[in-house]
C-alpha cells in the first residue's frame, strides 16, 4: 500500500461521505493508513466482534488498536470506505467499484516483483486426475 493507494481510498471514502450527507468525516492519508494496520491486526487477533478490540476489560482489550485509535472514528471510516466514484457507475461490469484499487493494487504488485530464474507451481494450479 503505498501513497497513491491510500490517497485514492480517502479521496473516494470523503467523496462517498459527502454524498452520503452526514457531517463531514474529513478522512486524512494518516487515519486511513491506521484503519488498514487495524484491520491487518485483527486478522491475526481474531475476538467475536470489532468492537472487543476497544473494550476496557482487559481480556478483550487490544491495546494497540485502541490506543492507534478511537472506535467511533474506526467505525466511521469503515462506513464510508470506498474505492470509486459512485457518481460514475459502470453497470456493464459487477467489479466496477473495486477495479480502480485492484489497477493500483496490480500496478504495485507488477513494478515490486523480483522474477526468479526458476518458477515452481503449487499442484492446486494443476489439474490432479489421480485419487485423494
Amino acid at each position: 500500500m503505498n501513497d497513491k493507494v491510500i490517497g485514492l481510498l480517502v479521496e473516494q471514502s470523503n467523496k462517498y461521505a459527502l454524498f452520503c450527507n452526514p457531517p463531514n468525516p474529513n478522512i486524512s492519508k494518516e487515519e486511513m493508513k491506521c484503519a488498514i494496520r487495524i484491520f491487518i491486526n485483527t486478522g491475526y487477533n481474531e475476538l467475536p466482534g470489532r468492537d472487543f478490540y476497544w473494550d476496557s476489560k482487559m481480556d478483550m482489550k487490544n491495546s494497540m488498536v485502541s490506543d492507534s485509535m478511537r472506535r467511533d472514528k474506526f467505525r466511521q471510516i469503515i462506513k464510508y470506505l470506498h474505492c470509486a466514484d459512485n457518481l460514475q457507475p459502470n453497470l456493464q461490469d459487477k467489479m466496477w467499484k473495486s477495479w480502480p484499487l485492484m489497477d493500483f493494487l496490480k500496478s504495485n504488485f507488477i513494478e515490486n516483483w523480483i522474477s526468479q530464474q526458476d518458477l515452481d507451481y503449487d499442484e492446486s494450479i494443476i489439474k490432479y486426475f489421480g485419487k485423494h
